[in-house]
């Protein structure tokens, strides 16, 4: 079987391309490991491990950032996942998922791309993510018209995550298709700009105005994934700014190929500079943290958000 890397800062996309490539598999055993928990040795170790029947199984693995500029391996973990790409298991569906670019410059990545797939979301255009938003209205058995998914896209920042967050409101409310009137009485802008102004204050260090903020989250009952998402991508983006300032790459260059505009651009520098890199990194793998605990029941969604904000200030 080959081997995939979903890259994608939507949780949504994930779930659904980890979804369309174990449908074959989908009664055989799901193993899961996060490489921020687990090492990768232990991931090869399972991955090459057989059962008495020879069982098919599929593993899945997140923040996969081995393969990005952000991770590492050493000579042992590299030459082992060398041998395994070079003889994978038939038996076992191999998935790994990161939020992050591939680094085109590491051996393991040139391998990976030699031999798998890799499956890259980071960047998506107006027109994929009309088609995703279509694919997802299939899906929930749901129509809406071009002029309201169009609305919906403007008001929610592209974001396909927040979009499909929208449509579930809707269905809610409405059996059948609504009209764009009906579809901007219903959504709030008030509610997304307040999601993304707590991202921003969060970003920004105001954790006074961002406490306030997230009360009326909470009251709202704004899925905890979306702004954690939200949240990670401002992070990544610093990152990214931070390591291209300790490299040879230019960090403008850098932040247009994660599909900033300028304006986008500006921003990111601008409030990169009351981070350092460690720190950056540091929040990084708290949010990595927090959303592995929260989708595997560790963690309640009422405090999820308000106990990252508090280990992000601290």
């Amino acid at each position: 079987m080959p081997i995939y890397l979903i890259i994608s800062n939507y949780h949504k996309i994930v779930k659904k391309e980890i979804a369309k490539i174990i449908q074959n598999n989908t009664d055989k055993e799901t193993i899961y490991f996060d490489l921020n928990k687990n090492s990768i040795l232990e991931v090869i170790a399972e991955a090459g491990y057989n059962s008495l029947f020879n069982d098919e199984k599929n593993i899945v693995v997140y923040n996969a950032n081995i393969f990005t500029t952000t991770g590492k391996l050493n000579d042992n973990e590299a030459e082992e996942l060398t041998n395994y790409f070079n003889n994978p298991n038939p038996v076992v569906n191999l998935i790994f998922v990161c939020t992050e670019k591939e680094d085109s410059r590491k051996k393991i990545v040139k391998l990976l791309k030699e031999k798998n797939h890799i499956l890259n979301y980071l960047k998506i255009s107006y027109k994929d993510l009309i088609i995703l938003i279509k694919d997802y209205l299939k899906e929930i058995n749901y129509n809406l018209s071009d002029e309201v998914i169009n609305y919906l896209i403007k008001v929610n920042n592209q974001n396909y995550d927040v979009i499909c967050n929208e449509i579930d409101k809707l269905q809610l409310c409405f059996e059948k298709e609504v009209d764009l009137n009906l579809a901007k009485n219903l959504i709030s802008t008030s509610i997304n700009d307040n999601v993304f102004k707590f991202v921003d204050e969060v970003v920004a260090k105001n954790h006074q105005s961002a406490a306030l903020l997230l009360t009326g989250l909470k009251i709202m009952k704004t899925e905890p994934t979306v702004v954690m998402s939200l949240i990670a991508r401002e992070y990544r983006l610093m990152l990214h700014y931070k390591v291209s300032l300790n490299s040879n790459d230019n960090p403008r260059d850098v932040l247009m190929k994660d599909g900033l505009h300028d304006w986008q651009i500006a921003k990111v520098t601008d409030n990169a500079k009351q981070y350092q890199l460690e720190e950056l990194k540091r929040i990084m793998k708290l949010l990595a943290d927090y959303d592995y605990k929260y989708k595997s029941g560790q963690v309640d969604r009422a405090i999820v958000l308000e106990l990252l904000i508090m280990e992000i200030i601290n």
